[in-house]
């Protein structure tokens, strides 16, 4: 949060993410999420993901073929 390198593992949380479909069936990634607490600030949160943002449940490559869909 602070933008400290000083952190410590403050172990993981299991998060669930729907990403692309195949075919018509529903895929769903589950991947634990390693958890980290600044020892300059004291914040714990979870590490930032490339492949999804920040309180969604789900992949940035899903929300994109959803708005695809919608446009056309």
């Amino acid at each position: 949060v602070c933008g400290s390198r000083e952190v410590l593992r403050k172990g993981k949380v299991t998060r669930m993410f729907r990403t692309l479909p195949i075919g018509k069936k529903k895929v769903w990634i589950e991947m634990a999420i390693v958890r980290i607490k600044c020892l300059s600030c004291g914040m714990i949160h979870q590490i930032k993901l490339a492949f999804a943002h920040e309180r969604r449940h789900y992949t940035k490559a899903f929300e994109r073929y959803v708005l695809e869909l919608l446009l056309s």
